[in-house]
């Protein structure tokens, strides 16, 4: 079994791709349990998102083992 990340961690301590940190950063997302709470509805709805930034955020939430969570939320 795999360790899964921690929730509250920093976005910006686990990625270092600027341009994903500032997108969370004007989305009000600072930690990926930000992610979590938000939840993949209310994430699309957000003016800032777009399908470039879900995947990078897909690909981080599977590097931290929290993927299969987020996709409970569905």
């Amino acid at each position: 079994m795999q360790k899964k990340g921690n929730l509250y961690q920093e976005i910006s301590a686990i990625t270092n791709d600027e341009t994903f940190i500032t997108k969370c950063k004007t989305m009000g997302i600072i930690t990926l349990e930000d992610i979590i709470k938000k939840g993949p509805a209310e994430i699309r709805k957000d003016p800032g998102f777009n399908m470039l930034w879900y995947t990078t955020l897909l690909q981080i939430l599977q590097q931290q083992n929290l993927l299969e969570d987020y996709e409970k939320l569905f």
